[in-house]
Order: structure tokens, then C-alpha cells, then sequence
């Protein structure tokens, strides 16, 4: 077990890292930031990193009102076939309802992948490229996706 300053400690390893890994990727070289993850430029849209003690993530997620949230994931999947081509080696999961452990409500479009435990240093280099570069293949449909929604 960690004390909490250990945790504290691994975590801020791991991000910087995770940030010292992309800095070595030539696709991130010439980009201003690694990635857009908040500043999506559409009201409640958000893009995520997950990364747990079982498992890695990369996700859209979208937040706000139930109705609000409803609308905008419905946009979303009249675009699915665009996910479907940039995704075909990997199968996303569409939550339409998803709870977070902190009981709020979203609704999310994820691709994960299990065996991993962010606790384990020797894991981090397969955390780090599943991160890179699926967030970078969900980054390109969003912008595509954002263009015909703004």
C-alpha cells in the first residue's frame, strides 16, 4: 500500500511521463498543445483520459442537463460510421447513461483496455501509447464531428 504522499508522488510521475513520451512523438512535435481534452470549443463536450488500477481509457464525454446531454450524444452517433472507420481495430463503447463513481451523470463514447494497473511502473509505457495514440485517432474524428456541429 501507498501512503498518501507516495500517491501523490506516482501520480505526478506518471503524467509527467505521459508527457515526456509525447514530447518524443513526431505526430506531437509541431502541435501548440498535446491535445484538446477541454477546450473543445463545443458547450459540454469533453475529452478524457481515464487511467485506473485496472484499466486505461480515452473517451468523449458529454455532460450538462439530461436533455442536454441527450441531444448532444444523438449528434454524436448520426456520426458513428466515422468512429466505426477510424476505430475498426478496436470496439468503442456508446454510453448513452453512465454513472461516475462521484454519482454524476454523463453520457460517453470510450475505448479501453483492461490488464493494466496505473500502480505498476512497468506498465506505464503500454498505458502511455495506448493513451498517445488512440487519443489522437479520437481527437481527428471530434474535429471532424465539431466542424459540422459549430
Amino acid at each position: 500500500m501507498y501512503s498518501k504522499a507516495e500517491l501523490k508522488q506516482l501520480k505526478v510521475d506518471f503524467w509527467e511521463g505521459f508527457s515526456a513520451y509525447c514530447q518524443q512523438q513526431n505526430v506531437f512535435k509541431h502541435r501548440r498543445g498535446k491535445f484538446i481534452l477541454y477546450d473543445t470549443k463545443l458547450k459540454g463536450v469533453e475529452l478524457k483520459f481515464e487511467v485506473s488500477r485496472n484499466h486505461v481509457g480515452v473517451m468523449i464525454e458529454f455532460n450538462g442537463s439530461q436533455e442536454f446531454r441527450s441531444e448532444r450524444y444523438r449528434q454524436f452517433c448520426s456520426y458513428r460510421y466515422l468512429f466505426d472507420e477510424v476505430f475498426a481495430d478496436n470496439e468503442l463503447e456508446w454510453c448513452a447513461h453512465f454513472q461516475r463513481e462521484s454519482g454524476e451523470n454523463v453520457a460517453r463514447i470510450l475505448l479501453q483496455r483492461k490488464g493494466l494497473d496505473v500502480h505498476r511502473r512497468e506498465h506505464w509505457m503500454d498505458f502511455y501509447h495506448f493513451m498517445a495514440n488512440n487519443m489522437q485517432r479520437m481527437e481527428s474524428v471530434f474535429v471532424q464531428i465539431r466542424e459540422w456541429l459549430e
